[in-house]
């Protein structure tokens, strides 16, 4: 869900409705992609992700993957988690 706000300097916003993500939540991700996905391959966290598993930072707005190859259920086990696919960009192929 988006909505259009205007920012103080009177410029239109689009601000996109994420929850912050922690290591909690991004561990618990991944958990549950080993168990759901249904094909091989690996997943690798990009981006802030990687920042808040290494203690650069506490939070992150999403979760970037970068799959290779792309195992066989993925996406599908990506919109089946409490965050939703609004929390998860997977990078190009």
């Amino acid at each position: 869900m988006a909505e259009n706000r205007t920012s103080e300097s009177g410029d239109n916003e689009r601000a996109e409705m994420r929850l912050e993500s922690d290591i909690v939540k991004i561990e618990s991700f991944m958990v549950a992609m080993g168990k759901q996905v249904r094909g091989k391959g690996r997943i690798y966290l990009t981006g802030g992700a990687t920042a808040v598993l290494y203690g650069w930072r506490g939070m992150t707005i999403d979760i970037d993957i970068k799959p290779d190859p792309e195992p066989a259920g993925l996406f599908e086990a990506i919109a089946l988690r409490p965050l939703g696919p609004q929390a998860v960009r997977a990078t190009g192929r």
